[in-house]
């Protein structure tokens, strides 16, 4: 009977050992796998977005009426980190406002081309925040008497409109998927005639929509 006290204790210990053995391996394997990649931490290094939008251009001389607009931009982004994106591109900006002079109104429509230099703050998944250096290149002028069925088209001399530098503020929030509804405050100043008719310097309100065209691998 003694001789069968160890073999009955062997019996009954090993299948309790081997699930507490297992039990740690499970364990093991649970924590390895937290420690792998977190989907939610991942983001694309590079970028390229479409935006199209409306605008609205204020002129600083106050004689000159404001007209809703529209504007083009392609986007490129570097992200070093998740956090923050450099960024650059391309905008296709038309600008257009009226004026009065004997009783007749005018409308004046310039193009500029404007080059964006600056940064892109992620400080949540949906809110983008963004500030830039702008350099408008000035193309084409021309004025239109009347405005909607001209009778009188003259192109503005060259030299009275100049390329100038511009500032841009800029938030925007993610509706739905890849789209996202993005609002932007440009400034830019041009030292000229305060009450210039041909102006260069404008406050503007920005609202566009934005989508991807081009994302790269992403990174964690």
């Amino acid at each position: 009977m003694k001789k069968k006290i160890p073999l009955f204790l062997l019996l009954l210990f090993f299948p309790i050992g081997s699930a507490a053995l297992f039990a740690q391996d499970g364990y093991l394997l649970i924590e390895q796998y937290r420690q792998g990649p977190d989907l939610g931490s991942a983001y694309s290094p590079w970028e390229v977005d479409l935006i199209g939008s409306t605008t609205y251009w204020i002129p600083e001389n106050k004689v000159l009426s404001p007209r809703l607009n529209y504007l083009a931009q392609i986007r490129v982004m570097y992200r070093p980190a998740k956090s923050l994106a450099l960024i650059s591109g391309f905008d296709y900006i038309p600008k257009n406002y009226t004026y009065e002079t004997q009783n007749t109104i005018h409308l004046n429509r310039l193009t500029y081309f404007s080059v964006p230099l600056g940064i892109r703050l992620f400080p949540y998944k949906r809110v983008h925040l963004g500030l830039s250096l702008q350099y408008n290149l000035y193309q084409k002028g021309a004025s239109r008497t009347p405005p909607k069925k001209p009778i009188l088209i003259e192109n503005i001399p060259s030299g009275i409109l100049k390329n100038s530098f511009g500032f841009c503020a800029s938030v925007d929030y993610t509706i739905w998927k890849k789209f996202s509804l993005e609002v932007q405050f440009r400034f830019t100043k041009k030292n000229e005639p305060l009450f210039a008719i041909q102006t260069n310097s404008y406050t503007g309100w920005v609202l566009g929509l934005n989508y991807p065209l081009f994302q790269s691998k992403p990174t964690y």
